[in-house]
């Protein structure tokens, strides 16, 4: 069952990935958007209301 991510970058832009099955997937996903919005600050496991359940980085 996919799980909802949440990025945050240098750039103050946020991605959200709802296709994800687990952490590792999230965090590669989250990395391969760096070259577009700078380094990851943080990722968050989220629920539907994007309250953070887990912080990843």
């Amino acid at each position: 069952m996919s799980r909802v991510y949440k990025a945050e970058y240098a750039d103050n832009e946020i991605e959200v990935f709802s296709f994800c099955d687990t952490d590792e997937e999230a965090l590669k996903e989250a990395y391969d958007y760096e070259e577009e919005h700078g380094t990851l600050f943080n990722l968050f496991e989220v629920n539907e209301d994007y309250d953070i359940i887990k912080t990843i980085v």
